[in-house]
């Protein structure tokens, strides 16, 4: 339980250090420091040669896009009906490529992801999380990646301190997923669609510098998390309220006040 919480902890306090500071250096500045930095790359990193990059992932999206519209056309007259089914293909044609990619991944590469954790769990930190990072990008999914991990701390086989840094990677390796997405994005939206790629990647590595880089600060996740599963496992109804509150109630309630503020 420990080693499946101390991700969670990870990110509660990045959030409760990362957004004070976004706001205040908004207050200050006009922008936040992660919009200021996320901002600065795109500009850096866009039309820096010259040439307009020709995204494959566009121009697949695209001819498949043509094949269902051009279907619908035949059956349908209706414009915004047709855009509206459209949505709701593509919603299910993305859910469901994303649920068979995890399941093959996962048939495919665990045995092997399990094999180069076991060989890494010795080395230092820095290098379970380039591990972490680099086997989510080949998955494109960090759960497999962690999948991994929670079984052999439960069997007692690695602790939560070799757990850690290895889980840290995974989340920065998840958000290629978001780059990559990115780069469909075309015209007015292009630029927001890469910020926001680029901010979901700034908040993880500065977080990772806050939380786990001084000895200090690295321990407090692993203290909540290892508090927590003691707690849990005196009484199993704490872990239920713990995912019932953390992953419905608190963002329920977030969402009901964005409403008024």
């Amino acid at each position: 339980f420990a080693a499946a919480t101390c991700h969670d902890f990870f990110n509660f306090l990045s959030v409760l250090t990362l957004l004070p500071l976004e706001l205040l250096t908004r207050a200050i500045f006009g922008r936040g420091q992660l919009e200021m930095l996320s901002s600065w790359l795109v500009v850096s990193t866009s039309g820096a040669t010259g040439t307009e990059f020709k995204s494959p992932f566009k121009a697949a999206i695209k001819q498949g896009a043509h094949v269902v519209e051009n279907g619908l056309d035949r059956v349908i007259d209706e414009p915004k009906l047709i855009a509206g089914l459209l949505a709701v293909a593509g919603c299910l044609i993305i859910f469901t490529a994303l649920f068979l990619i995890v399941k093959v991944m996962r048939s495919l590469v665990l045995s092997k992801v399990e094999r180069y954790i076991n060989r890494v769990l010795g080395s230092s930190g820095l290098v379970g999380i380039a591990v972490g990072i680099v086997l989510t990008i080949m998955v494109q999914s960090s759960s497999i990646t962690t999948s991994v991990l929670i079984p052999l701390a439960g069997a007692g086989l690695i602790t939560l301190n070799q757990v850690f840094p290895i889980t840290l990677g995974a989340n920065i390796g998840t958000t290629v997923t978001a780059l990559l997405a990115s780069t469909v994005v075309s015209g007015d939206a292009a630029i927001a669609a890469r910020q926001i790629a680029l901010v979901h990647l700034i908040f993880n590595l500065q977080g990772m510098l806050i939380w786990y880089m001084p000895s200090q600060t690295r321990a407090v996740p692993l203290k909540l998390a290892h508090w927590l599963s003691e707690t849990a496992a005196h009484s199993a109804r704490w872990a239920v309220i713990y995912v019932l509150s953390v992953f419905f109630l608190l963002p329920g309630l977030v969402f009901f006040f964005s409403r008024f503020f």
